[in-house]
């Protein structure tokens, strides 16, 4: 599943923490191999990048919470 990292870097959920981020860690999802996405953070937010179908799709956040709603909600409709 994902390589066993320090506690500081995952929440109890096991998605990557803020701090994670800082430090350059990308959280990836994939559905299949036509659908799967990434966040990673950059100096002007989390940025959301992937596939959807086949059709790619790049969206920025401020808020972590917001970038993993959008990449959720990407990878649950068809």
């Amino acid at each position: 599943m994902y390589t066993e990292l320090n506690p500081k870097f995952r929440t109890k959920a096991g998605t990557l923490t803020r701090y994670s981020f800082a430090c350059g860690y990308i959280e990836t999802k994939e559905i299949s191999t036509e659908t799967r996405g990434s966040i990673a953070l950059e100096p002007n937010g989390y940025h959301v990048k992937g596939f959807k179908n086949g059709v790619h799709f790049w969206e920025i956040f401020v808020k972590v919470s917001d970038a993993r709603k959008y990449l959720n909600s990407m990878a649950k409709t068809g």
